[in-house]
């Protein structure tokens, strides 16, 4: 299996898009230090599967608690074997689309980072989850390419 180096601050995630259907997208989400891809049948769960990956991992750290009513485990960093300066992300494609997610902070109970789309569309930063979901929308859903930040509706005024 070929791998591509990244560097391991960088949180990156290959995403492997492997279904469209009627906007549901399906498919797969490689993890460095993860022998098994995470499988998703929708975005939601990707995104459930991929804060529940951060957490046990350990990085990056969430700036907030998640509350509840029954006792959880802190979740703190270090307590497992450091990782390597380097790691690799296997180089699998999805059948739809393929992007790299690095998430580099999740501050205010959300994820900033970038995202790769190995499509030839340039890099895009997002500063929440929810411009994140919007960004895929724009280029995986609605199949328009993306040319510049401003392309993406991100006011919430008409939300």
């Amino acid at each position: 299996m070929r791998t591509t180096p990244y560097h391991y601050l960088a949180g990156g995630l290959r995403v492997c898009v492997d279904e469209n259907n009627s906007g549901i997208l399906k498919g797969r989400v490689y993890c460095p230090g993860s022998a098994e891809p995470i499988v998703f049948s929708d975005i939601g769960s990707m995104l459930i599967q991929i804060e529940e990956f951060f957490d046990l991992r350990g990085f990056p750290l969430p700036s907030q608690r998640t509350r509840s009513f029954f006792r959880q485990p802190p979740v703190r960093a270090g307590e497992q074997e450091p990782a390597p300066a380097v790691i690799t992300l296997p180089v699998e494609r999805g059948a739809v689309a393929t992007f790299t997610l690095y998430v580099r902070t999740r501050q205010n109970a959300t994820w900033q980072g970038k995202v790769d789309w190995l499509d030839g569309s340039p890099e895009t930063q997002f500063q929440s989850v929810i411009e994140l979901l919007r960004l895929c929308d724009a280029v995986l859903i609605s199949g328009k390419p993306l040319a510049r930040r401003e392309d993406i509706k991100t006011d919430r005024s008409g939300d």
